[in-house]
């Protein structure tokens, strides 16, 4: 993909997310995607004519196991993704006649090449993505040339988590700094580190982009939800590997490294009534739709 400079943002792009650590967060990342999913009311009913979008598909799977049998019969389904890993675990497990996986930057790429492949669609959906969308203007005036006439977007991403808490009080070890991932190049500038979410501003902030795209703001809020699990190690098993967290750690000092981070999630965490950790997530959600005949 190229934007309207001729930059390509997407075809050589590597992920800094382990496709195969992805699927183990699957339990809890479900169980968001469709709590939002449920308290969505789309204005055009699912038709087996419609082609439907998913914008940061990752490696596929909430796509294959619960958006594909919620919207049986269709015309067609397109996952996307900036990452060419995503892309290729994706079309290798899941690609078939009626379900395709591109590569697009939604935050910086050009989607008319998806647009004259598959024409418009009439639903588009991404799930906790757009938290690493850094220009938001841009990002849903992408989705406005995504969508037909009438056709809608649901996007639902953090604001701040309870893991990143964590990793940012730990970044700010001298020790690990010059190992671990910065958060600040890695999410965008609205999202919150270790700070209150300042939620109007941000339902504001989303708005805007959406009005400025041409698009209607059908419903846009926040709201929390806690994420459980069964021990530290288990938090820590399933984060580290997924965003490579000790992926430059010397071998000898990664004993450490875990040390420190088994504290950190301790101080940063609630202890459940199971033994288990509680971390605190903040999410925004924005329903919003393309003007036009459909209905």
């Amino acid at each position: 993909m190229q934007d309207s400079q001729g930059t390509d943002h997407t075809e050589q792009k590597k992920s800094d997310l382990d496709p195969e650590s992805f699927t183990w967060l699957k339990v809890l990342s479900y169980k968001e995607n469709l709590k939002a999913l449920e308290s969505t009311r789309f204005r055009q009913p699912a038709s087996d004519q419609h082609q439907y979008l998913d914008i940061g598909c990752g490696p596929g799977n909430f796509l294959m196991e619960h958006l594909l049998p919620r919207l049986r019969p269709y015309r067609r389904f397109v996952g996307t993704d900036i990452s060419r890993d995503m892309i290729e675990y994706a079309r290798t497990r899941y690609g078939t006649q009626d379900v395709s996986f591109e590569l697009l930057d939604i935050d910086h790429g050009n989607p008319q090449a998806i647009v004259d492949k598959y024409g418009p669609f009439e639903r588009a959906y991404s799930f906790l993505t757009f938290h690493y969308v850094w220009d938001l203007d841009r990002a849903y005036r992408n989705i406005h040339r995504l969508l037909g006439d009438g056709g809608e977007c649901l996007v639902v991403y953090f604001t701040r988590t309870g893991i990143t808490d964590v990793w940012h009080r730990l970044y700010q070890d001298e020790e690990w700094r010059r190992y671990m991932p910065n958060l600040a190049e890695m999410f965008a500038e609205r999202y919150c580190m270790d700070e209150p979410v300042p939620e109007k501003e941000l339902v504001a902030r989303e708005r805007s982009a959406v009005a400025a795209a041409g698009l209607d703001m059908v419903a846009c809020r926040t709201y929390s939800s806690i994420w459980t699990f069964p021990s530290v190690d288990a938090c820590l098993k399933t984060y580290v590997p997924f965003f490579k967290l000790d992926a430059k750690v010397p071998a000898q000092r990664r004993g450490a490294f875990w040390e420190d981070w088994r504290r950190a999630l301790r101080e940063g965490s609630t202890t459940t009534a199971s033994g288990g950790i509680a971390l605190t997530y903040e999410i925004i959600l924005a329903h919003s739709r393309k003007p036009g005949a459909a209905a």
